[in-house]
């Protein structure tokens, strides 16, 4: 009876690894604790290291926020959407006015995301 026992108890483990192969094979061999493991693909256009670009939406300078619709930001794994940032410094936020295009960098500080550089996009 033991030995039935610990014959499936081999199964059920080996029925669990087989899962959890899968599982990192599906996610393309990377361990959950790559940074990179949850990014989507890259763009082309967009290079790792390279600015996003967006569409400022509004500044609120007395709570350093600012709303842009932005394209994809891939340190961050964020697909395009509108959203909120916080801003480190106030002056960042002096000369943007909603309707601006601009270029940002964003990381995630203090498990907010945080604009970390900004400048208004040049015209094409």
């Amino acid at each position: 009876m033991a030995e039935k026992l610990l014959t499936g108890r081999r199964r059920v483990i080996a029925a669990l690894l087989a899962v959890a192969l899968g599982a990192w094979a599906l996610r393309g061999g990377r361990v959950a604790e790559d940074p990179t493991a949850a990014q989507p693909e890259r763009h082309a256009h967009q290079a790792w290291g390279e600015l996003a670009e967006g569409e400022v939406i509004h500044v609120d300078k007395s709570a350093l926020r600012i709303t842009i619709d932005h394209g994809p930001i891939h340190n961050l794994g964020l697909a395009p959407m509108t959203l909120a940032f916080v801003v480190g410094d106030a002056a960042m936020l002096e000369e943007l006015r909603p309707g601006d295009r601009v270029r940002f960098s964003a990381d995630a500080i203090d498990g907010r995301f945080t604009v970390t550089k900004i400048e208004r996009a040049t015209a094409r």
